[in-house]
């Protein structure tokens, strides 16, 4: 009886740092996914704010755009009324 005690606390012992080791090991890989799923929301909201300045940009390029047509075209008018 005392041998099979003696038995059941080394088996308990075991898993106790079994148990441990196990937390460990899945804490480091919880926290290594917890950050590259940080990493892919930054990056995704980084590339959502560089797309919306990419779109202000796009149209403010069109707006000068069509301010130099207009003025082109206006010079054009101009230019033969003159002559």
């Amino acid at each position: 009886m005392n041998k099979l005690n003696k038995d059941l606390e080394e088996i308990i012992k075991i898993q106790e740092r079994t148990i441990a080791a196990e937390k460990i090991v899945s804490n480091r890989l919880f926290k290594k996914w917890f950050d590259q799923e940080q990493i892919i929301i930054d990056w995704r909201y980084s590339y959502w704010k560089l797309e919306g300045k990419f779109d202000k940009e796009v149209e403010y390029i069109r707006f000068l755009n069509h301010y130099i047509n207009q003025k082109e075209i206006k010079k054009g008018k101009n230019g033969k009324k003159k002559k």
